[in-house]
């Protein structure tokens, strides 16, 4: 299956990498079972640090 630990891991990579605030996941029918199953292998992944969020804040959005 695609959704596993490691799609979670390098989905809140990229948005720490990308400067944002933190992260959601999403699904359309509110079927989570396959995060609650990664959540433990991913815990140390947040919360994002205050300097990324005040960088992110600072940063303007590129045009």
């Amino acid at each position: 299956d695609e959704f596993n630990p490691r799609f979670f891991a390098a989905q809140i990579r990229g948005a720490r990498q990308g400067g944002a605030d933190g992260f959601l996941f999403w699904h359309t029918a509110s079927r989570y079972t396959m995060l609650e199953g990664s959540w433990r292998r991913i815990r140390d992944l947040y919360p994002f640090p205050r300097a990324t969020s005040a960088r992110a804040a600072a940063t303007p959005p590129a045009p």
